[in-house]
């Protein structure tokens, strides 16, 4: 068990329906393919130098999930599903980036360290 796993998440593989929605953007659809992850989520401090140029950055969030046999790829969605009231509660993270520990696959301890960045929809209809 990580340390500290004190949230649930489901994931989510996204694709792209053929076609387009009302409004004419594209059509994406998402399939649960986990539920009841365990792991925990923390941000990810932005570099000093992105600071002092004062830029836009991207917030980043570092995610660490059990078990690291799971079946997860690039583009794949985060939803946090437990605690009800944990701040991102029901929202949506896309990964960016998937880690894999230093430990052999069978170890209990091993886990997947993801980068994520939060999912934000331009329309509800998505």
């Amino acid at each position: 068990m990580i340390a500290g796993a004190t949230s649930q998440f489901s994931i989510w593989r996204i694709s792209e329906v053929v076609g387009d929605d009302v409004v004419g953007g594209a059509l994406i659809t998402g399939t649960p393919l986990h539920t009841r992850v365990r792991g925990r989520i923390e941000s990810l401090k932005p570099t000093q130098l992105l600071l002092e140029q004062g830029l836009e950055y991207q917030r980043l969030w570092k995610v660490a999930i059990q078990p690291s046999t799971l079946d997860v790829r690039e583009r794949d969605e985060l939803e946090i599903t437990h605690p009800a009231a944990h701040r991102f509660f029901g929202e949506r993270f896309r990964i960016l980036a998937i880690e894999h520990s230093g430990m052999h696959p069978g170890d209990p301890r091993n886990f997947l360290q993801l980068t994520v960045r939060h999912v934000d929809f331009a329309r509800s209809l998505q």
